[in-house]
């Protein structure tokens, strides 16, 4: 099915907005083949990944949508065929997501499931690629608000990175990354679970309350100060207690 697909993928999207319809609930399919069936995704992840980066270049959103997150499943298999792709999908989905407007909803969708693939291209292929520069650029795109399925796995991966100290999160002595995290929690704690699973927000709860503890006294005036009203106010509490 996946080569019968890359067959004729140039095709189905040369038929307009109704074979564009046909195309993306093709994707779909195919995604939910992979997520399933993962001995068959393993067996063609070399000849599927190709119908996916031609789908993240088509100027249909549904079409960009299924394929990026195509991408984001075939890199949780965590398959040795994957790696090949690797530089070529990072370049890809930078320019996918400089090119998203995220003021129009469908192209917010794509921008989201695009940084989530980044997130599990560092989870799964960490050897494949420069992890201190990956992620700080992942970092800066955080939270995300429009496509919830991905705004939930990815502050769960944040969390599970803070959680274990992850190097490339620049957690050290530097500290460069320390006002960005937090802002990130604070902007997910504030919607309740809408943008994390109630385990998630009980975990960032958890976290935040050991990062106010670890902020040195003579530091707290400088990481208040590069925070907005509301993010001082919600975090407050956690420096507290």
């Amino acid at each position: 099915m996946i080569g019968h697909a890359h067959m004729n993928f140039s095709a189905i999207c040369l038929q307009g907005k109704e074979g564009a319809k046909l195309r993306s609930i093709a994707l779909l399919i195919l995604n939910m083949i992979a997520q399933q069936r993962h001995e068959l995704a393993h067996k063609y992840c070399a000849s599927y990944l190709p119908i996916l980066l031609e789908g993240c270049r088509d100027n249909n959103s549904e079409i960009k949508q299924e394929a990026t997150r195509g991408i984001r499943i075939c890199a949780e298999l965590g398959t040795s065929n994957f790696k090949p792709f690797v530089n070529r999908i990072l370049s890809d989905l930078s320019v996918l997501i400089k090119e998203q407007n995220r003021s129009i909803s469908e192209d917010a969708k794509v921008y989201d499931i695009a940084v989530s693939c980044i997130g599990r291209i560092y989870e799964f292929h960490r050897d494949s690629i420069d992890g201190s520069k990956i992620v700080p650029a992942w970092l800066s795109c955080l939270p995300l608000k429009n496509d919830l399925t991905e705004a939930k796995l990815m502050h769960e991966q944040l969390c599970l990175m803070v959680g274990r100290k992850d190097k490339d999160l620049l957690l050290g002595a530097s500290n460069q990354n320390f006002i960005k995290i937090l802002v990130v929690f604070l902007e997910v704690i504030d919607t309740d679970d809408k943008l994390a699973s109630s385990q998630t927000v009980r975990q960032i709860n958890m976290l935040l309350r050991q990062l106010g503890r670890n902020i040195p006294r003579t530091a707290i005036d400088t990481v208040l100060s590069s925070l907005n009203d509301q993010q001082r106010e919600l975090l407050l509490p956690f420096l507290a207690s």
